[in-house]
């Protein structure tokens, strides 16, 4: 029985990764691709992992994952959440993207804490200390009739979203304590160019 049966673990891995210069997801680094790396982590906490790619996108073909497709094309990471939690069996899901070589399932327990302790939050998004992380977030469904609404008008700020909806904001510091002093921003340090593979991590 893994940490968080009830829980759906929720992997966005589309995009058209036009500065990297290939598919981010399908990228080889130390024996795995970005996106397995991030299964395999989420795998330790949650029954169902759940990757979402764009409707052109070829599969990823990770055994024991459900992959699902975009319902609104070209929508960026909103709708690779919107997808996610459609096809979840979970009301509650963790979100994240799929490119960030330092992530930590660490990090997804610490925010499951909280929304386990604030009942009736609709997401619990982390903070670096410089910016709002809402790619490694936790989500409810109760989010998607806000979602779909800024999706039909064509809005696909997830920014927006959090600002919309009941939003619990995780102080770095604490975020720092539960991840035994990691620095809090390398863990969400993501790839845009295949040399900050080499150069960060």
């Amino acid at each position: 029985m893994k940490e968080y049966p009830n829980v759906s673990a929720i992997i966005l891995a589309g995009g058209k990764s036009s500065r990297f210069g290939s598919d981010k997801a399908m990228f080889v680094w130390r024996g795995l691709t970005l996106s397995q790396r991030i299964v395999e982590e989420c795998r330790l906490y949650f029954n169902e992992i759940i990757t979402v790619r764009g409707q052109e996108q070829r599969s990823l073909e990770i055994e024991g994952v459900k992959e699902v497709r975009d319902v609104y094309p070209n929508s960026g990471p909103l709708g690779g959440i919107h997808a996610g939690l459609i096809y979840a069996s979970s009301d509650l899901a963790f979100v994240t993207a799929c490119d960030m070589p330092a992530f930590s399932v660490v990090l997804a327990k610490r925010l499951l804490e909280l929304a386990d302790g604030l009942g009736g939050c609709d997401v619990v998004a982390p903070h670096d200390g410089e910016r709002l992380q809402p790619l490694c977030a936790v989500y409810r469904k109760s989010v998607l009739p806000a979602l779909e609404e800024m999706l039909a008008l064509g809005e696909h700020s997830v920014k927006r979203l959090c600002e919309r909806v009941n939003t619990i904001i995780a102080d770095y510091q604490e975020l720092a304590v539960a991840l035994g002093g990691v620095f809090v921003r390398d863990v969400f340090r993501n790839v845009n160019y295949a040399r900050d593979i080499s150069e960060h991590f």
